[in-house]
């Protein structure tokens, strides 16, 4: 599925649930949510977006703004994978760049990702795996100041975190909503404020270069098929890799995705009633 195509299952199924592409319910975090790549406490808060291979959680608290990105489709995981996954935060509920980040990082296409020789691709498998879990523990910030890379263990406020398995990529964050000294990162919401815009971008992953004197029809697929069809986001098929985690390679690149949420706050001044920032 290409990024219009997904973009428009995204508002198709916002209208269905009687919402648009700028208007979703808000969800309210009962307790603080534990930010560790296990989306165990999600339950119920996850949106399942139809014939794509991306769901999302949202909620809030008085303090934290809180996202959860499952991501099951192997071409899509790659993906994410080599070319980073990058959130964009507007705390007036809109479209502009204010605050990011960028996790995971991203590793690029390796060289020989195309190779079809099963040594060569075996290894590489390992190395990418490697790689993968390793990307998981840096996440660059970006501010007023500019972009800043920094270690898991090094942030303050702002959490972020990752599992990575065969079958699913989980990206779970925690975003302070209002600055406060020490903060590597906030948005900076300002009294009244009901929602937050925020964009989620995944970079087109292009096609690793073919190894020489292999023709184009012939490049090592693996994974879940040859063609690009499959659920959304480059679908399950045409960038195979073998198992889950492994380096892309196949014939073509897959789309960039671009999707854009207006996410209500719900707040909570005492038990029973709810109140804007």
């Amino acid at each position: 599925m290409n990024a219009r195509r997904f973009l428009a299952t995204l508002v198709g199924l916002l209208m269905s649930t009687g919402c648009n592409s700028s208007q979703l319910d808000g969800q309210r975090a009962e307790h603080p949510i534990q930010i560790d790549g296990d989306p165990i406490e999600w339950a119920g808060m996850i949106t399942e977006v139809e014939d794509a291979d991306y769901d999302f959680g949202y909620a809030n608290d008085d303090d934290y703004l809180y996202l959860c990105i499952i991501v099951d489709g192997d071409q899509l995981r790659r993906q994410a994978l080599a070319g980073g996954v990058y959130f964009w935060f507007d705390p007036a509920g809109g479209e502009e760049r204010v605050v990011g980040l960028r996790y995971p990082i991203g590793l690029g296409s390796p060289a020989g990702a195309g190779s079809s020789a099963p040594e060569d691709r075996e290894a590489m498998r390992l190395q990418y795996e490697s790689a993968a879990a390793n990307s998981l523990q840096r996440v660059a910030l970006t501010n007023a100041s500019g972009t800043e890379e920094l270690r898991l263990s090094d942030l303050d406020g702002v959490d972020v975190n990752g599992m990575l398995t065969s079958r699913s990529l989980v990206l779970e964050m925690r975003i302070p909503l209002r600055e406060f000294e020490g903060a590597n990162l906030a948005l900076g919401m300002h009294a009244g404020a009901a929602q937050v815009g925020v964009q989620i971008y995944v970079p087109r992953l292009e096609a690793p270069p073919r190894p020489s004197g292999q023709s184009r029809g012939s490049a090592a697929a693996g994974g879940k098929g040859g063609g690009g069809g499959g659920r959304g986001g480059g679908g399950r098929g045409g960038g195979g890799g073998g198992r889950g985690g492994g380096p892309p390679a196949g014939a073509s690149g897959a789309d960039e995705i671009q999707v854009h949420i207006a996410i209500p706050l719900v707040f909570s001044s005492s038990p029973g009633s709810s109140t804007q920032l």
